[in-house]
């Protein structure tokens, strides 16, 4: 008995231990981290719009349980401007500081996604894993999308109207969609990047926009973002969990 008590108690202390530290933070820009596992790896984790609580999308530290990765650094658009109010290269460079060296992976889910495609080629990531990444939210680029107005409504000037030029030849990508009436028009926007040997676009059949919840209810994330930020093939994870793809 008193084993399983000093058990629980070293594991209460365990969680405590992991603390989110604020590395900066302004009225645009939160850098939050936690690296309390020696590593060499970094994991970068760009913050989507939020979850909505009672009409209001709240902001917070996704994917946190992949800081058994190592490091994991967490940058939040706080106004939700896909990009448009950061210096994307000054964010960059306090972003390797911060790093030291270690080698830096992306996730991102949605907005997030946009990001960590859009940053990948200044921080030199070596893979990238975009959930429902848009292509842009530029309605001179996409005019049907409408979702996040009460956002795209607030940039002015869209410094980053789209990926065009953000694909980079030394990192991996895989960008996850669901089969989701508006995400498909950002997805027919990505193939063009299939050309590229380093770009990979799954489409799940039933799913929609939360595909990143789709999988987690299937018990499945976890196992979805080892395997591609691992040596395996992602195709052979789909194949080996039964999963539908387009």
């Amino acid at each position: 008995m008193l084993n399983i008590i000093k058990s629980l108690v070293n594991k209460i202390k365990f969680k405590k231990k992991k603390k989110i530290k604020i590395f900066y933070e302004d009225e645009f820009l939160k850098i939050s981290y936690l690296d309390e596992i020696f590593s060499d790896k970094c994991l970068v984790a760009f913050t989507g719009v939020g979850y909505g609580m009672g009409g209001i999308d709240i902001q917070r530290e996704e994917f946190f349980h992949q800081h058994k990765l190592g490091m994991i650094i967490w940058i939040t658009d706080k106004k939700r401007s896909w990009g448009n109010n950061f210096d994307i290269k000054k964010i960059s460079n306090q972003i390797k500081l911060l790093t030291k060296d270690k080698e830096i992976f992306i996730i991102g889910n949605s907005m997030g996604g946009f990001l960590g495609i859009l940053f990948s080629k200044y921080i030199n990531a070596k893979k990238v894993l975009a959930f429902v990444p848009q292509f842009s939210v530029s309605r001179d680029i996409i005019p049907s999308e409408k979702r996040w107005i009460k956002y795209t409504k607030f940039i002015k000037n869209f410094r980053y109207k789209d990926l065009v030029e953000s694909f980079a030849s030394q990192t991996e990508y895989a960008l996850l969609f669901g089969d989701d009436k508006e995400d498909n028009v950002h997805y027919l926007k990505f193939q063009d990047f299939l050309k590229m040997s380093n770009v990979q676009i799954i489409k799940f059949k039933n799913s929609d926009h939360n595909v990143a919840r789709y999988l987690k209810k299937l018990n499945l994330l976890d196992e979805c973002i080892v395997t591609f930020f691992g040596k395996d093939l992602f195709n052979n994870f789909c194949k080996k969990n039964s999963l539908d793809i387009y």
